[in-house]
This record gives C-alpha cells, structure tokens and sequence, in this order.
C-alpha cells in the first residue's frame, strides 16, 4: 500500500527513520543532535498554531511562519538567537529533502526559502593563563584528577573534537619518551594521527599509572570512571564543572579546540616559535579544505593576531 503523499505520515512518525539516516551518513553526534533540535523545535511550532504534522501537509507558509515564530517569546521561552534559527532551518531542511527522497511527499517546501542570515559571532575561548588557573585548581592524585588534568591537556595540545577524544581507545594512544601521538576517527570516519608533546605525555603517563589498577581498567576506552566509560556528556559537565571553579563558568570542550587553534595559528614570538601554516592546522583538525579553518578558527581573535603582527612589524614606526 503506497503512503498518500497529499498528506503522508505524521512527521513525528517519521523522525527516527530521518535521524537513522544522519547517523547512516557518518555525521558527527553534534550535527545529528542539532539537526534534530530544528526538527523539534518545528514540531513545537505545529503544536502551538495547531498546524497539520503530517508531512505531505506542509506547506512554504508554514516553514516561513515557524521561522517568524523562533524570533518571538512566548509564554513557555525566550526568543530564539539569529544563529539559532539559522541552524534549525538546516535541520527542518535536512528533513524535508530526505522525505522527498525516500518518496514520503512529492513536495519539497522548504525550497526557494532563503536561509535565515545569523551575524557572525565571535568565539570566546581561554587565554594561555586562564587555562593554566583550570589545570591549577584540580587538586589530587586519584584517577579523577589525573583523568581530567590529561583530558585538558590533551584539548589543548591536538584540538581534537569531543567525540574524537572520548573515543579513543587504549590502542590509540602511543607514548614515546618525552612526546606522543593519538590516532582518531573524524568526521566522515577519516582516520588520521594528531600528535603531542612533553607536558601532555607525563599527564597521560600519570593518569595511565593509576588506570592500570582501577576496578574498571579492563574497559577498552581510553578515559573511565568510578562507573565505567566516560561519555562525551560526562567530558562535557567536567569540562564546565573545572571551568566554573577557576572562574570560567560556561567552560565547553569546543573552546578548547579554539585555543589550541587560535595559539597554532599565532605562534608564541617571545620563545621563537613562528606561527603554525593554515593548510598544517587543517591536517592536525581534520578539515577537508582550509575554508573552515579560515571561516572559524581563522576568524576567532584574528584582530589579536593582526595587531601582534602590526606591533612587530611597525610600518609607520620605520619612517
């Protein structure tokens, strides 16, 4: 019996199916979750004007008034921001093309809707210091301290992504002498090898120690607690639970790939390091393409690194 494409399937109906395709195509966590979030937040929409669900039902009129209505508060939330209903149509716009394309409507109605514009944001991210006070302020020799130490630390030195990191595996990790390297699966599960250098290598050699004696060591994730696997949302909490105690409240993993790109980018002038080339950060952060290198990272704080250049260079200072 074919679906009556006037109408189709109720969109709630057909969620886990699209979500089953995301995680198909090898997108990371965070783009499923968000892509999810817009979908949701347009089934909140439906519900609230009393809009049909079903998918073939939708109409152009709804997608733009749904749009309308994530800028204005309601009883039950603040407005949302601009970025925010930027990255909801992505989700609602991901659905709608994989419903036409697994033939659950003929109708497309997202299309000839313009993306909504979201101003550009500057990332906040800590400075060298800020995140020595973090690294400072976790006390302790246990497998908690050690763990979180070697966690920061490694954010730090290679940028990796959290699913990056909490993936690891005891394998993936190789320590020689006073460097190391870690090999991880990015998006699109490319491989690649990320490495590391002294400081990093004693704290993972530190947290590797008192791992090999904990009533969980057997488990073949490379980071554990008292109650097994840590999982990219227990990285997360930790992350913002160490933050917060250095003064650092809203602390998030993706800040610390931040840093450890805006400080490769900037180099460090007083110790003689040069700053690191765009297309070797694009290698080290598993990008296809330098685009998003110089679109982000490249963007985040880039008035800091012109100005230290300006202050070396002093043109006008020359005449």
């Amino acid at each position: 019996m074919q679906t009556d494409l006037s109408t189709g399937l109720d969109i709630r109906a057909l969620a886990p199916s699209w979500r089953l395709s995301l995680e198909a195509r090898n997108l990371s966590d965070q783009t499923v979750y968000i892509y999810g979030r817009g979908l949701d937040v347009f089934l909140d929409y439906l519900a609230d004007s009393g809009a049909p669900s079903t998918v073939g039902a939708i109409r152009r009129e709804h997608i733009e008034a749904c749009l309308v209505w994530m800028g204005r508060e309601t009883d039950a939330r603040p407005a949302y921001s601009d970025s925010s209903i930027a990255t909801f149509y992505d989700g609602i716009a991901s659905f709608f093309r994989w419903a036409v394309a697994e033939g659950e409507t003929d109708t497309d109605p997202m299309k000839n809707i313009t993306k909504p514009m979201a101003p550009e944001r500057r990332i906040e991210f800590p400075t060298p210091a800020q995140l020595r006070a973090v690294l400072d302020g976790i006390k302790g020799d246990d497998l908690e301290a050690r763990r979180d130490r070697a966690i920061i630390r490694m954010f730090a030195s290679t940028g990796l992504r959290l699913a990056e990191l909490t993936n690891m595996r005891d394998e993936d990790v190789v320590i020689d002498g006073k460097r190391g390297e870690v090999k991880v699966l990015g998006k699109g599960r490319k491989p690649r090898t990320v490495s590391f250098g002294a400081k990093t290598a004693t704290a993972l050699d530190r947290y590797l120690r008192v791992r090999r004696v904990h009533p969980n060591s057997e488990i073949p994730w490379f980071w554990i607690s008292s109650k097994g696997r840590m999982t990219t949302s227990g990285i997360r909490q930790m992350i913002k639970r160490r933050g917060a105690a250095a003064g650092m409240p809203g602390l998030h993993p993706h800040q610390l790939r931040h840093f450890f790109a805006h400080e490769y980018l900037s180099g460090d002038e007083a110790n003689g390091i040069l700053p690191g080339a765009p297309e070797d950060l694009r290698h080290l952060l598993g990008h296809s393409s330098t685009k998003m290198i110089q679109k982000t990272y490249g963007a985040a704080k880039a008035e800091d690194r012109a100005n230290a250049m300006n202050r070396r260079l002093s043109p006008g200072e020359r005449l």
